[in-house]
């Protein structure tokens, strides 16, 4: 009994860390590159969404009264032609030229001044290995390959986390994120910008939409509108959620099966306490309290073993396993209720106990 609720607990916790954790990775453009307010077109809904703007846009959100700052951001999936001929999807990202707002520089060795380089790229420390060449070994600062028959020479390693797609994070300059694309008119995927101290970023976010028609997003409402959009759209939480649902029922049929077992088996035992005076209240209650007993311990070791299975998969990163309270307090919630309904399926045959039973075989 204890080994089944222990694994149902097991299951809910880690297929909720693992779920979250994935769900990270639909908005890692946003922990490459940091800002307070993105800005989009109209019709974006979140960060993977593709509508450029006019780089015009730029200076009508500067000119919003209490705009701190603005910046055109490149963001777009490509392809980088590697040293063996091979062609590896990535993710190619780029900050504006003479400010470099919002680029990763305080984890690349060498600082911000490295991105200016001629040809110069920061990679996630994933692409060093997902790039390498068939058989050859992991990129290192200095190497040299393609994007769309352009050469980029590593100059920097940051670290962010993986994307949904698996591609790599490349940052570089704007205009040369813009060379190494194809030609377009409108290349400004977003615009970051930043308030003024005292001015919130919601109700900056709120002012540039009034002022120039565009879709504007706190950090935090960018992150809600994309977590959303996945929730909706895909079928990510539906996979996750039913593998939740069908431990949780798991651990309700173990629990109801292997109490009613148990009543079964000390019928006599509890016979002899009602013969001694014990209500069904009473004895209800003592069955209560082992069930639940029983739950807690269950959810100590199915948490244990999570977290034991969190730490073994820490440092390649796949799955992502992300265990936050807010899932504790869940398979807590999931772990009382089994708890509970183990015992109240017995209740009609815990009243039905008659004190002639113990001398019955």
């Amino acid at each position: 009994m204890l080994f089944g609720m222990a694994f149902a607990s097991f299951l809910m916790a880690q297929q909720s860390a693992i779920f979250w954790g994935v769900m990270t990775w639909t908005y890692a453009p946003m922990k490459v590159l940091r800002a307070d307010i993105w800005v989009a077109a109209p019709q974006v809904e979140q960060i993977n969404d593709y509508d450029p703007l006019r780089l015009i846009e730029v200076q009508r959100v500067r000119s919003v009264p209490g705009v701190a700052w603005a910046s055109p951001v490149f963001s777009s999936p490509t392809y980088a032609r590697m040293s063996d001929g091979s062609h590896k999807p990535i993710h190619l990202m780029g900050v504006d030229d003479h400010t470099l707002a919002g680029a990763p520089w305080q984890e690349v060795a060498g600082g911000i001044e490295t991105l200016r380089q001629p040809d110069a790229v920061w990679i996630d420390e994933y692409g060093l290995d997902r790039l390498k060449p068939k058989g050859g070994e992991q990129l290192k600062p200095g190497d040299v390959f393609e994007i769309n028959e352009r050469r980029a020479v590593i100059a920097g390693v940051f670290q962010t986390r993986r994307a949904f797609s698996g591609a790599p994070f490349l940052v570089t300059t704007f205009q040369r994120a813009a060379d190494y694309s194809l030609p377009q008119r409108r290349l400004a995927t977003f615009i970051i910008a930043a308030a003024q101290p005292g001015l919130s970023p919601a109700a900056l976010a709120g002012r540039i939409e009034a002022e120039t028609g565009l879709k504007a997003f706190s950090e935090d409402s960018l992150i809600d509108s994309t977590l959303d959009w996945w929730m909706k759209n895909t079928g990510v939480p539906g996979s996750f959620l039913t593998t939740i649902i069908v431990s949780l029922i798991f651990g309700l049929i173990v629990a109801a099966m292997t109490f009613s077992g148990y009543v079964a088996q000390q019928r006599q035992v509890y016979a002899a306490l009602r013969a001694m005076g014990a209500s069904s209240g009473q004895l209800m209650s003592m069955l209560v309290v082992q069930s639940l007993s029983l739950s807690l311990l269950s959810f100590a070791v199915g948490l244990a073993g999570a977290y034991a299975f969190g730490a073994s998969v820490g440092k390649s990163g796949v799955p992502p396993f992300l265990m936050t309270w807010q899932i504790i307090s869940g398979v807590f919630g999931a772990q009382l209720l089994v708890g509970l309904i183990g015992p109240l399926r017995c209740c009609w045959e815990m009243h039905r106990i008659q004190p002639a039973d113990v001398f019955r075989s």
